[in-house]
């Protein structure tokens, strides 16, 4: 059986090749038909012309570069997308030939070679983007996720993704739902019809149900009515009203050009599925002739219509929109906005019943070509940050068109076997999300930088810590629902503690403020000589004298707690060559502030015998702590807490992989990471130094063994902790 490769950028044409060739051999004919196939979306079409034109430049006619230069940039795009990334690769090479400073088109190339499943040569071009000009900011995440496939994390634990092949060797694409029926989009005839227009035989689309069996499975798929499927343009994709009564779906529009030329675009039909068959399907109203408009999707409540579109006003390359919905009546079509939209491709929109945004996108940093990711809709509605669904709901070829039912399950689109098949997804985890928080000052409203966030969950009572960027904000990825301890704390604020529900589509990112403390400042003297002591640690407690504050004194004694609220809490005070001497924090306004130590023989300090200082281990491109680490570092800090005399040096570390700059700069952000916590658990801050040591090399010994310079690369993500004198 034939097999069908379809476009999936817009999903709708569906060109394929004829046995033969026209007559006419001129290089400058074929260029202009693959020209005017390349237009109307014919991308098969546009490939033959072009190929065969290019194949004749070794002739006595040949091409000039511009020709060239703009002949092979339209078959990459081509085979694009129709979904051939192999061939897209190839070409957009040989197009880099003819403008190589060109670094869209380098970043191009990037992606159609990962597209391709090509991740190391991608990782090089990428690279390359990056040493002409190109914004590193822009090519990282896809680096970063071909690494975490290397390594096998990006992807959802024990999900399976399932081909239906509910036509044979037929594809089938965009599944929608029609009670327990599944409804898809797929070729109305076995063999491809000659297009007259093109000299190009093409495929025409229907749209198709299958309703399920008893044991689950699906029966034959059988055509809607001749009121949805016509015989002239192609079908689908499709979605039904909330009570089934109504299909809305994309069909094929003829139309003129300003120059009197016939165009192809696409629009939204409605027809009634009872099919009236003196009722022919209505284009909706807010559909023009001038853009394309397709894959129509209803929100749960059915007052709302997503769809995708290129009409002018929006971010690049086709967008999504939504338009209200009454009765019959339609509202003005409104973008999503920049957190969902792109400069390139966002396709095939789906709501579940909790509000969240599922879609397709080859915009948003993902695995391949089209991949699949979701967003939750904040309380007012709005769309927030995107996520990648990874594998194995994405893959390195074209995937889109998710959908949930409630008891058929999940499913959605592939090209992943060679031709477009509809798959179902089992997997328990659909449900994490990303939890982003950011932290403000109570008083000002500004962000608050290196706060200290933990996440604990109330079941397991396991969590992470992160520290706040520059902005206040911090990124909790891939949580699950249910209840969890949130806990912010900075130097200087009181500590915020609450309970958070992180329930499956309900996005919470709330605003945590904390509050400044009350200023408390001081002098540290000897009690003898009354001589100011310097470099004297002090530290404000909490009652129950598990947390607080620490400083040190200045060269004249002086120490200041800028902002304190242990109003119940203790004063403890400590230098070398002095004992120890603590009071209640009620006694600091009659003793002044002033602390008096008394001198005794410096004793040296515990040996660090009970301590681990094996490098810190570091996932790839991050920079925080993994929670494993967390509790020998908190031992680490206590002990140089007690051992003031001690010094460590901090050292971070990256592998040989990535670009000089970002790799220097995560090594600096890991060892400060790690100076913030060795300093917030009671370190001085002045007893830890930091360095970096970018770009470890790979272990001399692994001579080429894949594995082995995994493990090693590996290694050296990490910091290196050395006590110094």
């Amino acid at each position: 059986m034939r097999k069908l490769i379809l476009p999936v950028l817009f999903l709708f044409s569906v060109s394929a090749f004829a046995q033969s060739f026209g007559p006419s051999s001129a290089q400058l004919s074929l260029v202009k038909k693959g020209a005017e196939a390349y237009s109307n979306q014919k991308w098969l079409c546009a490939i033959k012309n072009y190929e065969k034109a290019i194949d004749l430049n070794a002739g006595s006619v040949a091409l000039d570069g511009a020709s060239m230069a703009t002949a092979t940039l339209n078959l990459a795009k081509s085979y694009e997308k129709q979904g051939n990334r192999k061939k897209a690769a190839n070409w957009y090479e040989k197009a880099k030939a003819y403008n190589p400073q060109n670094k869209e088109l380098i970043f191009a190339h990037a992606r159609s070679l990962q597209a391709a499943n090509r991740d190391g040569d991608a990782i090089k071009v990428f690279d390359e983007y990056v040493q002409k000009g190109g914004d590193a900011n822009k090519a990282r995440p896809y680096m970063e996720i071909i690494n975490k496939r290397a390594i096998g994390s990006y992807a959802l634990k024990g999900a399976e993704a399932k081909s239906l092949k509910l036509r044979g060797d037929l594809s089938c694409y965009a599944p929608a739902f029609n009670g327990n029926s599944l409804v898809f989009t797929s070729p109305a005839k076995k063999e491809p019809q000659k297009d007259k227009a093109s000299n190009c035989k093409a495929y025409r689309t229907d749209i198709f149900q299958a309703k399920q069996k008893m044991n689950g499975d699906f029966a034959t798929a059988e055509g809607f009515c001749s009121c949805v499927n016509s015989k002239k343009f192609n079908d689908g994709p499709a979605t039904l009203n909330r009570d089934n009564s109504v299909i809305y779906f994309t069909r094929q529009i003829a139309v003129k050009d300003k120059d009197g030329k016939k165009q192809l675009r696409y629009g939204i039909y409605q027809v009634n599925v009872a099919c009236d068959k003196n009722a022919a399907p209505k284009l909706l109203p807010f559909v023009n002739q001038e853009s394309n408009f397709g894959y129509a999707a209803f929100n749960q409540a059915g007052n709302v219509l997503y769809f995708t579109s290129d009409m002018p006003g929006g971010f690049g390359g086709m967008d999504l929109y939504k338009v209200s919905v009454t009765d019959s009546t339609f509202g003005k079509p409104e973008n999503l906005g920049a957190v969902i939209n792109t400069a390139d491709d966002e396709v095939a929109p789906f709501l579940s019943k909790e509000g969240k945004l599922f879609f397709a996108s080859n915009g948003h940093p993902g695995i391949g070509g089209l991949d699949i990711f979701s967003a939750d809709a904040d309380a007012s509605g709005k769309f927030t940050r995107v996520t990648n669904m990874k594998e194995p709901v994405n893959s390195p070829y074209e995937d889109f068109g998710f959908v949930i039912h409630p008891q058929l399950g999940n499913y959605f689109s592939s090209n992943r076997n060679g031709e477009y098949d509809i798959f179902k997804l089992n997997a328990n985890n659909l449900t994490q999300q990303s939890l982003e928080f950011a932290v403000t000052d109570a008083s000002t409203k500004t962000a608050l930088a290196d706060a200290r966030v933990s996440l604990v969950s109330e079941v397991g009572k396991k969590g992470e810590v992160l520290f706040t960027a520059a902005d206040g904000k911090v990124l909790f990825e891939n949580v699950l629902p249910g209840a969890y301890s949130l806990e912010a704390e900075k130097s200087g604020y009181t500590r915020n503690v609450q309970t958070i529900d992180a329930n499956t589509g309900k996005t919470v990112s709330p605003d945590i403020k904390l509050t400044p403390e009350r200023s408390l400042r001081g002098k540290v003297v000897n009690t003898s000589t009354k001589a100011a002591v310097a470099n004297a640690e002090v530290q404000y407690l909490s009652e129950n004298g598990k947390d607080g504050l620490v400083t040190h004194t200045d060269a004249a004694g002086l120490y200041a707690f800028e902002k304190t609220s242990y109003a119940n809490g203790k004063i403890v005070a400590r230098a070398e060559g002095f004992k120890e001497f603590s009071f209640a924090s009620s006694e600091f306004t009659a003793k002044g502030g002033t602390i008096e130590l008394a001198s005794e023989n410096a004793t040296p300090e515990k040996p660090a015998t009970e301590i681990d200082l094996n490098p810190i281990e570091f996932v790839f491109a991050k920079h925080t702590i993994s929670k494993s680490e967390l509790p020998r570092l908190e031992k680490l800090g206590k002990y140089l807490n007690k051992n003031p005399n001690v010094k460590i040096e901090v050292t971070g570390c990256t592998d040989d992989t990535g670009h000089d700059k970002a790799n220097n700069e995560l090594a600096k952000k890991r060892a400060n990471q790690v100076k913030k916590f060795l300093a917030a658990m009671g370190a001085p801050d002045a007893n830890i130094s930091t360095k970096t040591a970018a770009k470890l090399p790979v272990d001399t010994n692994c001579k080429g063994n894949k594995a082995c310079m995994e493990k090693s690369r590996k290694e050296n993500r990490k910091v290196e902790l050395k006590l110094v004198k």
